[in-house]
């Protein structure tokens, strides 16, 4: 009886050992799937802000047909949507600025007055 209980402990713990092995080698597919999207979507519009990525995904929670796993790229997508400039208030915010700003020479020649 002892040696069938050392046994099935044995199984036990072997049969999790393998599961946590699965589950390891699957966390390690989906940060290298990660990166891969990271890298290429940074390979093209240059350096991007992942924490603004990750509360796109947070939010929206686009996921990959294929791979089953979050979208980077389609986060970035929703990101860009979300950041996109504004140009008509830029053409504002200029024009504002150019009133508010002087163009001529300053005098440094003031004295100041104690």
């Amino acid at each position: 009886m002892k040696d069938e209980f050392f046994a099935e402990l044995k199984a036990e713990t072997a049969k999790k050992e393998q599961e946590a092995e699965k589950l390891k080698q699957k966390e390690d597919e989906a940060q290298e799937f990660f990166k891969t999207q990271f890298a290429e979507i940074e390979a093209t519009e240059g350096k991007i802000d992942r924490n603004a990525i990750a509360k796109i995904i947070d939010e929206y929670h686009p996921i990959d047909p294929v791979t089953s796993l979050y979208d980077i790229k389609a986060a970035y997508k929703i990101y860009k949507q979300i950041n996109k400039p504004d140009s008509e208030k830029s053409a504002k915010r200029k024009e504002i600025a150019d009133t508010t700003t002087s163009k001529g020479n300053s005098s440094t020649d003031q004295k100041n007055v104690t």
